[in-house]
């Protein structure tokens, strides 16, 4: 049972007892980022996960009232989760400084806990632009093209591959280094799902990459969780690809098609900076990236999930 009194309203202030701001925000919500009259900016509740992988493709325009004002006051009401002592999302109302027009963002929460985000409704950002080498490689593709990719990794390059996936049957979630022959079984098998699998030239600490929960409820869908740390990829020299999403095609003769992402960087941001990763790795993921682009489409056209060439 929830023991907060009700929604929580905050309007929005920094140190310096500035009131107005300039807004950037995505269009989807996912994040935003304030900027005061003195100059200094500040991420909106946990854009700051978020903001620095967007802006590498789009920097959000500045916000503009229909008055072609664009400074605004900020208040933000956080929606209680019923029955919990959390919240499921904020309502962050913008008031125009000219003519007082109201607008409203909604921002639907995606994890808990949800309270640092209203002890800390915004955050100091220093560098609100910074670009790093990052690659999201992104298709519809076939259970057939996952495996094309699988053997390449590891049959062409001679990677290490850690699949952190899930054995239905044992109800039970594990993260480990595993052969090809291995791999096929477990993507190819309705007996396991999998969420990731990590691509490495060299083995890798196991412990130091996941983070192991025992329930202890044998009621739960899966007894033991095996958790990899968020983004381990982003930090180490890892190729990420993510367990499928399937789409359905309007058109019943192309059946189903699943969407796959590929990540990687060869730079990584911490404490403001840019980071470097290592050569070998910079020439593996130009390697990769030649591949990929040789023989998928990241957009519309052959290997995109409805076309009749696949």
């Amino acid at each position: 049972m929830s023991m907060m009194p009700g929604n929580l309203i905050i309007d929005i202030v920094t140190e310096k007892n500035e009131t107005e701001f300039q807004l950037r925000f995505f269009d989807d919500g996912k994040a935003g980022i304030l900027h005061t009259r003195t100059g200094e900016s500040y991420f909106v509740l946990d854009s700051s996960d978020y903001w620095y992988d967007l802006i590498q493709s789009r920097y959000p325009p500045v916000k503009k009232c229909s008055c072609e004002n664009d400074w605004f006051k900020v208040r933000f009401e956080y929606i209680i989760r019923e029955g919990y002592d959390e919240f499921r999302s904020v309502f962050i109302d913008i008031y125009c400084t000219k003519c007082n027009q109201e607008e409203l963002v909604v921002i639907d929460f995606r994890h808990s806990p949800t309270m640092q985000l209203y002890e800390t409704p915004i955050t100091f950002c220093e560098k609100p632009v910074i670009k790093y080498s990052l690659h999201l490689l992104a298709g519809y593709w076939t259970t057939r093209s996952l495996k094309k990719i699988i053997k390449h990794m590891c049959c062409s390059l001679d990677l290490k591959a850690y699949c952190w996936f899930m054995d239905l049957k044992e109800r039970k979630k594990y993260f480990k280094l595993t052969d090809y022959k291995e791999l096929r079984a477990i993507v190819g098998s309705s007996r396991f799902s999998y969420t990731a699998i990590f691509f490495a030239r060299t083995e890798m600490a196991l412990n130091e990459m996941i983070e192991e929960i025992d329930t202890g409820d044998t009621q739960k869908d899966c007894i033991n969780e095996v958790y990899v740390k968020e983004d381990i990829w982003r930090t180490h020299e890892l190729i990420k690809l993510g367990g499928p999403i399937v789409i359905a095609s309007d058109l019943a003769w192309f059946g189903l098609r699943e969407y796959y992402m590929v990540s990687f960087c060869e730079q990584f941001i911490c404490d403001g900076a840019v980071v470097e990763k290592s050569e070998e790795f910079k020439e593996l993921t130009s390697n990769v990236l030649k591949w990929m682009n040789s023989n998928f489409s990241t957009a519309r056209g052959a290997n995109c999930y409805d076309s009749k060439l696949l």
